[in-house]
């Protein structure tokens, strides 16, 4: 629940009535740790192979990432995590970081079907904190 739920909790109604004391009002932003953190996209997927060709432009990924991959304009949704990472043609543990002056190109095996040209986007959900309010990896 402290992975989604980001207002905190409270005993609420289940001990006593509620009252000013039990509500949450020193922080009215997300509690969570939680973060999705867009990586970068997909830019081309092999369906036989199931590898997509990524392009990270906002950090790294690394193997056993908790990976999510959504579309704005599509049905895509995968919730997955990074089994499979090739740069360069060999498997890797880890990438270089890219970002958006220097974006780097990578393979990512996929757990089920993507779309390319940018439309689907790479995500990873983690619990990393960060000082600035432009989340990076």
């Amino acid at each position: 629940m402290k992975r989604v739920y980001n207002r905190g909790f409270t005993p609420g109604f289940y001990f006593k009535r509620m009252t000013e004391e039990d509500h949450q009002h020193k922080s009215p932003s997300n509690l969570s740790h939680y973060r999705y953190i867009e990586v970068g996209y997909v830019k081309k997927f092999n369906q036989r192979t199931g590898f997509a060709n990524i392009t990270l432009d906002n950090g790294y990924l690394t193997q056993n990432d908790d990976i999510i991959i959504i579309g704005n304009n599509t049905d895509t949704y995968i919730h997955q995590n990074a089994k499979i990472i090739k740069f360069k043609e060999k498997k890797v543990k880890k990438t270089p970081r890219g970002t958006k002056e220097n974006p780097l190109l990578a393979e990512l095996k996929v757990d089920g079907k993507v779309v390319s040209n940018g439309e689907d986007k790479i995500y990873v959900f983690t619990d990393r904190t960060y000082k600035k309010r432009n989340y990076s990896l």
